[in-house]
Formats: structure tokens, sequence, C-alpha cells
């Protein structure tokens, strides 16, 4: 079981990075290899021990590519027809209802 927290997205514009990064989080504890800045539970502070003294990132956050614009979204929706927009280099499937109605009638 692997909980993702903390995350304020509408899911399409972060899903496939946040995908990825737990996919490599589980892929090297399943491998047994040391992974930094986890949480485990019986590690967590109390909400206000970890406003007097937050935790300092373990790793260097790299900044994702630019996301496409709702416009280009879109128009790569409709060009292609096939129900997916691209997405930092991947064809991602637009499955939600209302996200899919959007993306067929933006004009």
């Amino acid at each position: 079981w692997i909980t993702v927290g903390a995350i304020r997205s509408t899911g399409l514009s972060a899903a496939s990075g946040i995908g990825d990064y737990v996919a490599s989080l589980y892929e090297a504890i399943k491998r047994g290899e040391p992974v930094s800045g986890l949480a485990y539970e019986s590690d967590l502070l109390g909400v206000s021990d970890a406003v007097e003294s937050p935790i300092p990132l373990q790793f260097e956050v790299k900044p994702l590519p630019t996301v496409p614009t709702l416009r280009a979204l879109a128009s790569d929706f409709q060009t292609h027809n096939d129900g997916c927009v691209e997405i930092y280099g991947k064809r991602m499937k637009v499955t939600h209802p209302i996200s899919y109605f959007g993306m067929s009638s933006f004009r």
C-alpha cells in the first residue's frame, strides 16, 4: 500500500510525473536499496512539531518541463482523435468524463 499525499493537482498535469516517481521509489524499495526522503508512520512528527522543526529535503528538486496549455492539449486531443494527449513526451489517455468532454468541445 502506497499513500501519496499533499498533492495539489487536477491529476492530468502531474499524474505522469507522480506515477513515475512513486513507481521508481517502489522498485528501489523492492530491490532493497536505501531510499532517502521517505516518511514511515512511526517516524512522522505531529503537526505542531513539524511546523516548529521542518525536515529539510534530502534530494535535489528538478523542475519538470513546461506543461502544455489547455488550448495545446485540446488541439492535440482533437487532432489525433485517439482519446489521448501528449504530456512530457508520453501519450496519456484522458479518462475523466469532464476532462474528456472539455477536450472534445474546446474551441
